[in-house]
């Protein structure tokens, strides 16, 4: 498999013929058969709720998303843009009459179901000026107080069934609003015009569009707000090419506001009210023509287990996981069929790019050379991941726009490269440089790895080494099926465990 490398190039710099720049927003015709002229646009100044605005007039045709809703795979639901933007206009000019136009970029919390809710309520936020703020639905109430006291948030908005979650937010020293939203349905049963949004790339670049939160685990004091500035946005859609690529659970809520809709995507989603699991998309894939699936490393672990499942991954055009290790099995064997890549990123940086690995390369990946990143010696063989400060890749840098103040940020991933001294850059993710265990009797390690390892097992759904602070740590096994008994189980990943262990 051949690897492409390339140079960024600032789009500042040119500016493409018109149909070339738009040729994710086909020409259509209107009643009067007259052909619709797209404006020339510049990419890297478009602003999502623009772009979507437009897309709905266009081409309203357009499936922004295909949501499934039963068991089977062979049932959905399928949304357009002009039906999403219409949503979106709904709840503009909903926020609009009940709190006004925000002059000072105010915040906005939404606890909700896992819809394509939170598409609409980010554009119409948007457009009223405010920024959206999701918290984890793990959050403590105490965590998600210090939250809106941070961002001084006062409103708070909720889907159905979350009203008690909604509730604990608020506290008895200052005022705070609550909200719920209506259901989707509804929200496109009411006709609503068009709520404009008439603003400019240069008058809007730093508007905070949403606020993601982070975590350490630790405290809640050491969670942050990270604003998300249009220019953010504009570095993610300088980075993704994708040409009509169908995407399975796209990974997070950022892609979901932007792929759909910057790009000629489509999002696949499973159902809202449960987890995604690998049986899950298997009866997706079964049903549904994909070309690509991005999903946890987890998801893929199970869907390989699946009758049939490595058949169906053969006809994917690649794989993208995120969010942890792909145990080293899984992935020699999803990387014989198809292309496997790592999505690498944070909250902080947004998606950092990388080449496509070799198949026999799988578990490792290239970062993209022109980014400018740099691999600094932390231990024995072991990197970190530093960018330093370079205004002339600020365009194509998220942390330059998180955080514009920054000289170096340290992203305390750790990093080991491949093993053989003829295949240079290429990395492997050992862990984070938090994710060190310390054991009472003074021994570090870490835990990542071998969990990954573990996880690759057909028996084994999930695995978690534990024992901060005791003198043995202990493994904690989560089976995939109920085995016949304990032992059997032991005795079945006994192998493993002594192999993670290497």
């Amino acid at each position: 498999m051949a690897q492409t490398q390339f140079r960024f190039m600032n789009p500042a710099a040119f500016e493409a013929p018109a149909a070339e720049q738009n040729d994710h927003v086909p020409h259509v015709a209107e009643p009067s058969d007259t052909a619709v002229e797209v404006p020339s646009k510049r990419y890297g100044q478009r602003l999502v709720p623009q772009v979507a605005d437009e897309l709905a007039s266009l081409n309203p045709g357009k499936i922004y998303a295909s949501i499934t809703t039963g068991n089977s795979g062979n049932d959905y639901r399928e949304v357009t843009i002009k039906e999403l933007v219409h949503a979106a206009n709904h709840l503009a000019w909903f926020i609009k009459s009940k709190y006004g136009m925000s002059e000072s970029c105010e915040t906005l919390i939404y606890m909700g179901t896992a819809d394509i809710r939170y598409t609409a309520l980010f554009i119409a936020a948007v457009k009223c000026c405010y920024k959206l703020m999701v918290p984890s639905m793990r959050n403590s109430a105490n965590m998600n107080r210090a939250l809106m006291e941070t961002t001084n948030c006062r409103k708070v908005f909720y889907s159905d069934g979350l009203e008690s979650k909604a509730d604990q937010m608020k506290n008895s020293e200052v005022t705070v609003e609550t909200c719920a939203i209506a259901q989707f349905d509804q929200l496109l049963s009411e006709p609503f015009k068009h709520f404009p949004y008439e603003k400019s790339y240069e008058d809007r670049r730093l508007q905070v569009g949403g606020i993601k939160t982070t975590h350490s685990g630790t405290s809640m004091v050491e969670e942050d707000s990270i604003p998300r500035i249009h220019r953010f946005a504009q570095v993610f859609s300088h980075l993704v090419n994708c040409k009509a690529k169908i995407l399975l659970k796209l990974a997070g809520f950022v892609t979901m506001c932007f792929l759909p809709i910057m790009y000629p995507a489509t999002a696949v989603l499973g159902p809202p009210d449960r987890p995604p699991t690998g049986a899950m998309v298997y009866q997706i894939m079964k049903h549904s023509q994909l070309r690509a699936i991005t999903c946890a490393p987890s998801i893929l672990e199970q869907l390989i287990q699946e009758p049939g499942g490595l058949d169906l991954a053969s006809k994917l055009d690649f794989i993208i996981y995120t969010g942890g290790p792909l145990s080293r099995s899984a992935g020699d064997a999803l990387s014989k069929v198809t292309d496997v890549a790592q999505l690498y990123g944070s909250t902080e940086t947004g998606v950092i790019p990388t080449l496509v690995p070799r198949q026999e390369d799988s578990a490792y990946f290239e970062l993209q050379p022109s980014y400018g990143h740099k691999m600094e010696l932390i231990g024995d063989d072991e990197y970190e991941m530093v960018i330093y400060k370079d205004m002339d890749l600020a365009w194509v840098r998220g942390v330059a726009h998180t955080f514009p103040e920054v000289d170096e940020w340290r992203t305390r991933d750790v990093f080991k490269p491949h093993p053989n001294p003829s295949k240079p850059g290429l990395w492997r993710v050992h862990g984070r440089r938090d994710d060190i265990m310390v054991l009472g009797n003074g021994e570090r390690f870490n835990p990542v790895p071998m969990e990954a390892i573990l996880q690759g097992h057909p028996l084994v759904a999930g695995a978690l080494i534990v024992g901060y602070g005791r003198f043995h740590p202990a493994l904690l096994i989560e089976p995939s099926k109920t085995p016949s008994t304990d032992e059997a189980l032991i005795e079945s990943i006994w192998p493993y465990y002594k192999r993670s262990k290497q």
